[in-house]
């Protein structure tokens, strides 16, 4: 990423987040509807099933690595 791209991604989160100071009800709004989708996607059975999925994935790759059945040189 370019320092060009940080300084504007910098500029543009900035604007935001004065406009949440500015606007009370918005950052009421967006704070409810950040509460209301974190009760509903970050429950212990949701996290728990991610999680098992991850160490799934990382166990058990749908393309195993192709280097994994040569030999190499001096092995």
């Amino acid at each position: 990423m370019s320092s060009f791209s940080r300084r504007r991604e910098t500029a543009d989160l900035a604007q935001v987040m004065i406009k949440l100071v500015d606007i009370p009800q918005l950052r009421n709004q967006l704070g409810t509807q950040a509460r209301q989708w974190a009760l509903k996607e970050l429950t212990y059975t949701k996290m728990a099933a991610k999680t098992q999925q991850l160490y799934d994935d990382l166990l058990n790759p749908k393309y195993p690595n192709d280097n994994q059945n040569h030999k190499h040189a001096g092995d």
